[in-house]
């Protein structure tokens, strides 16, 4: 009889770790899930009033583009209207960040004259840093976006 109620003791105790483990996952899926916005990881952004852009393509050739008033406002505006959504693994290690990509978009803003301590990359193959956070962004035409931000 104390076998019979340490079996049910056990099972009820596999079963409760098993929901737990279960509800854990489920949880973390939705996490990665939950679109991030530029502006909510890094809001300091709207108090911006430059912003440099450096866009590297594959073969390494690079140009550069200068941002404010107005003009500014939009870049940000574009920027915040992605869907950020988190990569499994996505931080970087020892302050640096490797994206996939040929060619990069690189954003410095500068507030009250001092560089921001977050820029934000994005890459023509979707994926996205802001500071040390990597990001993908699922819409599908990303390289039309960034080229409509460079041709303002």
């Amino acid at each position: 009889m104390a076998e019979g109620k340490a079996s049910k003791k056990s099972n009820r105790v596999l079963t409760i770790a098993v929901g737990i483990a279960v509800l854990t996952v489920a949880v973390y899926v939705g996490y990665l899930n939950i679109p991030r916005h530029v502006s909510r990881l890094c809001p300091e952004i709207w108090q911006a009033e430059l912003c440099e852009v450096l866009y590297v393509d594959k073969d390494m050739e690079s140009t550069t583009a200068s941002f404010e008033g107005e003009g500014l406002e939009g870049l940000i505006e574009k920027l915040d209207g992605l869907s950020l959504y988190p990569l499994l693994g996505g931080h970087g290690r020892g302050g640096s960040v490797v994206l996939e990509g040929d060619a990069e978009w690189h954003f410095y803003f500068r507030i009250n004259g001092q560089t921001a301590e977050q820029s934000v990359t994005v890459t023509n193959h979707g994926q996205v840093s802001v500071g040390n956070r990597i990001f993908e962004v699922r819409e599908a035409d990303i390289l039309s976006l960034m080229e409509s931000i460079l041709t303002e």
